[in-house]
């Protein structure tokens, strides 16, 4: 982000993410994975999973500890994966269903909230698809008795709707400001669009882990107990390649937080923070499959993970090569980076040249994991470091292809 564009945003708003880093890590940290945006006629604010937006004159309406709240709100939203777990649903009251779901837990965890938020215990513990099922129901039913007054009136009857009632979510009008008095959820992708949707989704899993681990460390009772079980229920999946990854990272190696090392990830939002020093040199070798038929949904999930085990300190150095028949590209990245690269190449598939490269160029990496749907039979000669192959593919196929890897752990990527 340009200095430029820092400069734009209102100092509220910076203020208010300070603010949570300092007294709520786990929102604090989540928050610094969303772009500020203003939006001057928006009239509240809005989350999309990439930006928050917020128009100017709507933090006028509020309190310094009301804004925090407001911010608090519109990060949940993604932490829950509302902004792609819509589907075909009534934009509308989906954002209804979503606030009812999270509004309770931000107040339990001591957030104050602008008047006029959704709130009723009801829904106390539930998903917003269950939320929404029921508000459907209800609105469904204003409807139904909305015809049959107004059949009434057409024959002569007196009955009337309610004054103010709005027969589509059931808010009160005529308040003075807009019946969600927080802002709204938006879709992570137009409609179609489920790689960007499915990407977006797996971004915030990975961020809401590490966010998770950041707040367990003084405020564990800040994490939603609906947002933990949600996560706690990822966390017990079968197969965890990052964990399997730490047997081969040194378990002596330490890291501490040092200014002279800031988090360049963090620069960009106009924060200067220290960022993880080792003690030692860390150097993981990473090999991405990019012939013709690699899998790009699955490369997205993939560098998210990688991008997790660099920021949490597992490793403090990467190099990924990219590689076909050979090797077409290499890149470098250091803890606090942010891990971005073209996925070049597109040919057929040979695995030997890239274990051959690293022997030859890199020998000090502490392990190599090589990204593929495994459908090669060139290999070439074991590497002397341990090797992680993550395959990609249905599980029929992963299970057959990996009846003839000759060496190394093969593991399937999850989803």
């Amino acid at each position: 982000m340009s200095t430029d564009v820092v400069a734009k945003i209102d100092k509220r708003m910076v203020r208010a993410r300070a603010s949570l880093i300092q007294k709520h890590p786990f929102w604090g940290t989540l928050a610094m994975h969303l772009r500020l945006v203003e939006d001057p006629g928006c009239g509240t604010m809005w989350v999309d999973g990439e930006n928050l937006g917020y128009d100017p004159l709507f933090l006028d309406e509020l309190s310094e500890r009301e804004l925090e709240g407001v911010n608090a709100h519109e990060i949940a939203h993604c932490a829950y994966l509302h902004h792609t777990r819509r589907g075909t649903r009534d934009i509308e009251l989906w954002n209804d269903a979503c606030d009812y779901a999270i509004n309770r837990d931000l107040i339990k965890g001591g957030f104050i909230l602008p008047k006029g938020v959704l709130l009723d215990p009801q829904y106390d513990g539930m998903a917003a698809e269950a939320i929404y099922a029921i508000l459907d129901q209800k609105r469904q039913a204003e409807r139904q008795q909305q015809a049959q007054q107004q059949g009434q009136e057409q024959q002569g009857g007196q009955s009337q709707p309610q004054p103010g009632q709005s027969p589509a979510s059931g808010h009160k009008k005529g308040s003075g400001r807009a019946p969600n008095p927080c802002g709204e959820v938006r879709d992570a992708a137009k409609p179609g669009n489920e790689a960007s949707k499915a990407r977006s989704e797996s971004n915030w899993r990975v961020r809401v882990m590490q966010a998770m681990g950041v707040e367990r460390a003084d405020h564990a009772g800040d994490i939603p107990g609906d947002l933990l079980r949600m996560y706690e229920a990822v966390r017990k999946r079968p197969v965890d390649w990052r964990s399997i990854v730490r047997r081969f990272i040194d378990a002596r190696n330490r890291q501490d937080y040092s200014w002279t090392s800031p988090n360049k990830r963090m620069l960009g939002y106009g924060f200067v923070l220290p960022g993880l020093v080792p003690d030692g040199v860390n150097h993981l070798g990473i090999v991405v499959d990019t012939s013709c038929s690699v899998n790009k949904r699955a490369l997205g999930l993939f560098v998210n993970e990688v991008q997790a085990t660099l920021d949490d300190g597992a490793v403090s150095h990467i190099t990924i090569i990219c590689i076909d028949t050979r090797v077409q590209a290499r890149y470098d990245f250091y803890a606090g980076d942010v891990i971005k690269f073209e996925p070049k190449g597109g040919g057929g598939t040979r695995f030997s040249p890239a274990i051959a490269w690293f022997q030859k160029h890199e020998p000090d990496v502490a392990a190599l994991i090589y990204f593929t749907d495994l459908d090669c039979n060139d290999y070439g000669p074991q590497p002397d470091v341990p090797m992680i192959w993550v395959g990609y593919g249905t599980s029929k196929e992963i299970a057959e292809r990996t009846k003839k890897v000759p060496f190394g752990e093969v593991i399937p990527l999850i989803d």
